[in-house]
Order: C-alpha cells, then sequence, then structure tokens
C-alpha cells in the first residue's frame, strides 16, 4: 500500500491528514513500484489546486519522473512541507516547476520571476528502501543547483 496524504493547515502532532488517497495494488500487478506516477496524477486530477499545505508521499517513487514532481509543484503553490520517499527527481522538478512559473514579459531572465511554491519550508527525502539507485553526487546536484537559484531569485545570493 502507497498513501499520497495531504494537509490544508498546519498539522498538530496528533492531527490526521484531512485529505489521504491510499493506492492498493492488485492481485494481477507485477511492477507495482512503477505505479506511483498514476497515483500522482490521481491526486491533481481530484485536488489539483486545492490550497494544499503539506503534502506526504508514502512509498517509493523511484519511477516519478521530475515532470512528475513539476506538476504537483505548480498544482499546489501553497506548499509548505513536503514529505516523500525520493531522490534528485523531486529537487529537478521543482527546479522545472520554478523556471516555468512565470515567463518574464519581456523575454528575458528576471531575477523578479516567481518562484513554484515560494511558501516551500521544508522537504524531507524518507529512504523507503536502502541505498541510493543513483550516485550521491547524482542525487544532491540538483538539490544545490534548486537551491542556488531560488536563492538567486530571492536576491540572496
Amino acid at each position: 500500500m502507497w498513501t499520497l496524504a495531504g494537509h490544508p493547515t498546519q498539522p498538530e502532532q496528533d492531527a490526521r491528514p484531512l485529505v489521504m488517497l491510499d493506492l492498493h495494488p492488485s492481485p494481477f500487478a507485477l511492477d507495482w513500484d512503477e505505479r506511483m506516477p498514476d497515483g500522482l496524477d490521481d491526486l491533481l486530477a481530484v485536488f489539483g489546486f486545492a490550497p494544499l499545505t503539506h503534502l506526504e508521499v508514502i512509498g517509493i517513487c523511484a519511477a516519478v519522473t521530475a515532470d512528475n514532481w513539476a506538476a504537483v509543484f505548480l498544482a499546489f503553490p501553497c506548499l509548505v512541507s513536503l514529505r516523500a520517499g525520493t531522490e534528485a527527481t523531486l529537487f529537478e522538478g521543482l527546479h522545472t516547476a520554478s523556471l516555468g512559473s512565470v515567463e518574464p514579459p519581456d523575454n528575458t531572465t528576471s531575477h523578479a520571476q516567481a518562484l513554484a511554491c515560494p511558501g516551500l519550508e521544508r522537504i524531507h527525502v524518507v529512504a523507503y528502501c536502502t541505498g541510493l539507485r543513483r550516485p550521491a553526487e547524482t542525487v544532491f546536484e540538483p538539490l544545490v543547483e534548486c537551491n542556488y537559484w531560488t536563492a538567486r531569485r530571492r536576491g540572496l545570493g
């Protein structure tokens, strides 16, 4: 079972999510690890553009691409925290979403360009399986690049 859970407000210590979407494998599904992108698509279809502030994606997200994550960040611009079992594609997706969130009217790169999820304060990456599937530097390079880009857009670097 994989779970996608969301909180429209700051979760309390013992608070239950107000929205929960559980994905249960079919007894005939042999490639269940590959279905998390479908679950995210379902989440977006049902709750896309809701004022979701906290999202938890429980399960192995190895099949979730940067484009899948970009769609999540663009659909939920109010996100404050995200917890997911993923690697670099999450940060690649956040960077992609920020790059595509607003195009400057004069077709130049503007420091005033908006960020996807400007209130995002916390991303918690959870290891649901042992070991990284990619070399560590390929996991953290997108994180560093995304942080530098965000800092420059906020006038911090």
